[in-house]
């Protein structure tokens, strides 16, 4: 994985914008590696203890989705000089990892649903089973 990151990178240092954006492109693609690390260790959980809650599940969600470092390359690419206010679109991009996170959660519903053991579910379960008045896992 670090190889293919470095050669991403190395290809993107060829447009004037990287320097630019480099830092939040690197934080983005940190960001993914540190969350899929947060998400194996949330499988390794047995299924009795308690899931991460949904808003911290979530949170880490909307960075291993990915969308941040994609959107950050595609503005490097377009090597537009507007390209580089970050600040605007980051609200944006966040808001689409967000919905892009809960759709594919919402794709992989039956096949987790079936195995009862991937975190997503286990954290919707959790606030289903809170929300219905019911003690989690009861």
């Amino acid at each position: 994985m670090l190889d293919a990151f470095g050669s991403i990178r190395r290809d993107l240092r060829r447009y004037r914008l990287f320097e630019q954006l480099s830092a939040p492109w690197h934080g983005g693609m940190a960001d993914i590696v540190r969350g899929m690390l947060i998400e194996r260790r949330w499988c390794g959980v047995p299924a009795a203890e308690d899931p991460p809650s949904y808003e911290v599940y979530l949170e880490n969600g909307i960075k291993t989705i990915s969308v941040r470092p994609y959107a950050l390359t595609v503005r490097i690419v377009a090597d537009e000089p507007a390209a580089a206010e970050f600040g605007r679109l980051d609200a944006m991009i966040y808001s689409a990892a967000r919905c892009f996170r809960l759709a594919n959660d919402l794709r992989s519903v039956p096949v987790s649903a079936k195995r009862a053991s991937s975190t997503g579910y286990r954290c919707a379960t959790r606030i289903h089973d809170r929300r219905a008045g019911r003690q989690p896992g009861a």
